[in-house]
């Protein structure tokens, strides 16, 4: 018996009070990929309640599903457990009491048994005077706890206000609200980042800087923090200062993703130094002062919480998980009565599926391919992702497959031009994710039988990731899209996104650096602005439209549509680098291309900012469709 099944026996029998059955299961011949079977029994027992043992070499979330299908009416009061990649990370189904499967996953057992018992405890037989206490138990193990995230709020308000006030050199209002909503973003993806002990393996990271720092003498903000986020976040280990601060302040991993760049407030309170402007990096030099004490009780605050990323449930007060910032936006947006509304899981969930779904299919059908018409999905309250997962399951053709996932999904462009924290995003990436796992683990079935160099490709990619963090990664570059008003509700979105992709990193020690997302969610008020050029000069007065002052918007759009075509070339390049072997040239064409994609966002954002300028229509931050996709260029004569 291996180390990591003995672990689990104890963990079962010892401290959750049940029986070991070790009934071994026979394994279906029927089902495609069985040979990824090692084990698989009816394990573990306890008032009516079974657990079911599966030992995987490779997770594959398909074939787990299909195997949790084909077992579920033999054993309807059953929850499987599926262990794989060598004990490294073990899948808890549910889905006994509930139509949608859902899953706990967790990748540290061999790592950290305590932090998986603390998981379950939720399973404890003990606990539960009879078996529907037990199952009422249990299914708390697959809900987020709202009270804590009550709790959480009451006192980040408190902390929020208290930053706002040491926040000095800043004169409008808002603005000083907004940059203590960055810094507590950037200080609580650091807090997600140090618990896991990605950042110099020490989850007290900032607590033990904030001493280090003070003994110097040195001010926490503008010698520690700001150098900590555009350097040691935000450059490669090759930049000058990167190498200073890391000799400084010991190494940091790269990051990317934006979070980390000098805020528009940042560089709008730029003050000349001296000391770096000779390389461009002015923006460490900034006319804002924050107080060292109020951030030490900053610090303070967020360490006195446990910060996981996966989804378990929020027993304590003291735990926190993303989906604390979801709330966290609902209630300081709404108490600034801007007219923020959060939207509920059930609503997002039941509104994105329904018009999702739907549009692929027509897409299918447009193009000839025999598909369900999903509208008796909807009228008779069917599971119309389940229905799609089954219709994927029946296509067994290459080129269909190919479409549906190249085509059709790739292609798909989610917009919600009120994103706020982004509740409609996430409601469209768990719908996405399991059609593309299905369409994917379909695809899979033809690699070795048909010589496509996109399918190929594909799988190159694909399998030097991990195949969850992969899709993920993938759903939220090429389908989500987003917009507010509010540019603090953009940032928490951006901040969520972030946190996602980050949990589902099969080794979170290992992140790699995040995309940039900032042409996927963007500020701005949707209400107002052209969807065309015609649009503007058909419903707006404006006295701009002279031939002098259009040539040069004109030529300006053409030089921002070429600078975004080679972003989204470099984007792509760059997110695909993980199947180079060599390293070193890895880690070089990375560089020189993020380089390159840095000015390339520069100069976009200065085009954008003149082209705005250039069209005022006497409106605040209008939406102007046509600049921000370059999907319309509809120039009148």
């Amino acid at each position: 018996m291996t180390e990591y099944r003995e672990k689990l026996d104890t963990l079962f029998v010892e401290d959750l009070g049940y029986e070991i059955m070790a009934e071994p299961l026979p394994i279906p011949e029927d089902i495609d990929g069985v040979d990824n079977i090692i084990d698989i029994s009816k394990e573990y027992s306890g008032k009516d309640v079974d657990v079911i043992f599966v030992e995987c070499k490779d997770k594959i979330f398909e074939f787990e599903k299909k195997l949790i299908r084909h077992f579920k009416s033999y054993f309807p009061n059953s929850y499987f457990l599926f262990i794989s990649n060598k004990g490294k990370v073990i899948d808890i189904f549910n889905v006994s009491t509930s139509k949608q499967l859902k899953a706990i996953t967790y990748n540290e057992l061999e790592k950290n048994t305590s932090l998986f018992k603390e998981k379950i405890q939720l399973f404890n037989i003990e606990a539960a005077k009879d078996s529907v206490e037990l199952k009422i138990n249990i299914e708390k193990a697959f809900e987020t706890n709202e009270k804590v995230t009550k709790k959480f709020y009451d006192k980040f308000k408190k902390i929020h206000s208290n930053l706002q006030k040491a926040i000095k050199g800043i004169k409008k209002k808002e603005d000083i609200e907004w940059y203590a909503s960055v810094l507590m973003n950037r200080l609580m993806f650091i807090y997600f980042l140090q618990k896991h002990f990605v950042i110099q393996k020490d989850p007290d990271f900032l607590l033990t800087k904030f001493d280090e720092v003070k003994l110097k003498g040195e001010d926490f903000y503008q010698d520690f923090l700001l150098p900590l986020f555009f350097y040691g976040f935000a450059k490669r280990e090759n930049n000058p200062h990167k190498q200073a601060f890391t000799k400084k302040y010991g190494p940091i991993r790269y990051l990317n993703g934006g979070l980390f760049y000098p805020h528009i407030i940042e560089k709008n309170h730029y003050k000349p130094g001296k000391k770096f402007d000779a390389l461009g990096e002015k923006y460490i030099h900034t006319s804002i002062y924050v107080d060292s004490e109020i951030l030490f009780k900053v610090i303070k605050f967020l360490n006195g919480y446990t910060w996981y990323l996966d989804n378990r449930p929020l027993k304590e007060d003291t735990e926190i998980n993303p989906d604390v910032l979801g709330y966290i936006f609902e209630k300081y947006i709404n108490q600034k009565e801007l007219g923020a509304y959060y939207t509920k899981e059930d609503i997002t969930e039941y509104i994105s599926k329904n018009t999702i779904i739907p549009f692929i299919f027509d897409k299918l059908r447009k193009r000839g391919i025999g598909a369900p018409d999903p509208t008796p999905f909807i009228t008779n309250n069917i599971d119309i992702i389940e229905e799609t997962e089954k219709y994927i399951e029946s296509v067994n053709d290459f080129d269909t497959l190919k479409y549906i996932y190249k085509n059709v999904l790739s292609e798909l462009s989610i917009l919600d031009p009120a994103v706020g924290s982004g509740a409609f995003l996430f409601a469209a990436l768990n719908i996405l994710l399991p059609i593309y796992r299905k369409t994917l683990y379909k695809l899979r079935g033809y690699r070795d039988k048909i010589n496509d160099p996109w399918l190929k490709y594909l799988f190159r990619v694909v399998e030097s990731r991990n195949e969850e963090y992969f899709l993920t990664k993938h759903i939220i570059l090429n389908n989500l899209y987003g917009s507010d008003i509010i540019e603090e509700a953009v940032e928490i979105c951006k901040l969520r996104l972030f946190l996602q992709l980050a949990a589902h990193l099969p080794n979170i020690e290992e992140i790699e650096p995040l995309p940039d997302i900032d042409f996927n969610i963007y500020a701005g008020n949707s209400l107002v602005g052209g969807l065309s050029w015609e649009d503007l000069q058909n419903n707006y007065t404006m006295d701009i439209f002279t031939s002098s002052n259009r040539e040069k918007i004109k030529e300006n759009l053409q030089e921002l549509t070429e600078l975004k075509q080679e972003y989204k070339i470099l984007n792509k390049q760059i997110n695909q680098l993980g199947i180079l072997k060599d390293e070193y040239k890895k880690v070089q064409q990375e560089s020189e291309n993020e380089e390159r994609l840095k000015q390339i966002k520069d100069s976009i954002e200065y085009l954008e900012h003149q082209i705005n300028s250039q069209i005022d229509i006497g409106i605040k931050n209008p939406f102007n469709w046509f600049i921000v996709s370059l999907s319309m260029f509809a120039f009148g004569h």
